[in-house]
């Protein structure tokens, strides 16, 4: 029994970060109803940051992942500027395709300056750990998950209680309505798509101590993380909680208990509880609208 409650505390452990992970490509799809095929590279761009600035300079990464997810956010007002503001109005297609051609290029860049060998962030207490009621808890754990549900609670806020934030959710339930109210909507996007991938290099940096990661890592995230978007109902935050753990749980489980398999398959989990789930329950776990920060 006890193994059971510390495979389910393991599992409980990431639901924050994969949580997190999910937020931006939920963020941009919901303002701008673009999806990001790229979203995956911009996660493994955030972990090589910090485990670049932490062999660099010993910073660690999560004091370091504030700066990370700044230069994420510059890095996604350029790319709404060069990449998305050029292609909304165009077909669909246009978008998966010039998103597809960004993941590519920063695979190739990001095999260049950091080389094609799997990496993990070294910090000195990853092996830390204390016990609580015969479960070990490692630090590392739970210093994550504090950090990931922290930089939610912060999303929460923005998008409720700033005025740009209700501007995203404006433009998000209603774009013509969100223009005719004098919503400038190229500057609310472009603010999404920063806020969205500073998010996801944030969550990068968070991964890069806890899992190894490679220039090529990217894809698999990508389908990872649209499947959790999808079970929590495109739009929903909550939702979104609740599809992260369904899946982190899922994984952990199928880890601990099926070996043969172990967690390589995380993206073919979440994919399978994506079947099962919309089967039972068209909306997702929430039932909620496509719509950003929508509690």
């Amino acid at each position: 029994m006890d193994y059971f409650f510390q495979v389910t505390l393991n599992g409980l452990m990431l639901c924050g970060l994969y949580a997190l992970m999910a937020q931006g490509l939920a963020l941009i799809w919901g303002v701008l109803k673009v999806v990001n095929l790229a979203h995956g590279e911009f996660i493994v761009l955030g972990a090589f940051l910090a485990w670049w600035g932490f062999g660099e300079f010993g910073w660690d990464p999560y004091l370091a992942a504030p700066l990370i997810g700044l230069v994420g956010a510059g890095l996604g007002w350029l790319v709404s500027r060069a990449v998305v503001l050029p292609l909304l109005g165009q077909h669909f297609l246009m978008t998966l395709l010039a998103t597809f051609g960004l993941a590519i290029v920063m695979q190739s860049l990001m095999t260049l300056t950091f080389g094609s060998s799997a990496r993990v962030t070294d910090v000195p207490y990853a092996a830390t750990g204390f016990g609580v009621l015969g479960v070990r808890v490692p630090l590392i754990g739970a210093v994550n998950a504090v950090a990931a549900f922290s930089v939610l609670g912060l999303l929460w806020l923005f998008l409720h209680r700033t005025r740009p934030g209700k501007a995203m959710r404006a433009v998000s339930e209603n774009q013509e309505a969100g223009r005719l109210v004098g919503i400038d909507l190229k500057k609310v996007y472009g603010l999404a798509v920063a806020v969205a991938i500073g998010l996801t290099t944030v969550s990068g940096a968070l991964l890069s101590s806890i899992e190894p990661f490679y220039p090529f890592a990217g894809p698999p995230l990508t389908l990872k993380v649209f499947a959790i978007v999808a079970l929590g109902g495109l739009g929903s935050m909550r939702g979104i909680v609740l599809a992260a753990a369904l899946v982190a749980l899922t994984e952990s489980y199928v880890g601990a208990y099926v070996p043969e398999i172990g967690t390589g398959l995380g993206a073919a989990v979440a994919f399978i509880l994506l079947v099962v789930v919309l089967a039972l329950r068209p909306g997702g776990v929430a039932g909620a609208r496509a719509t950003a920060g929508h509690a």
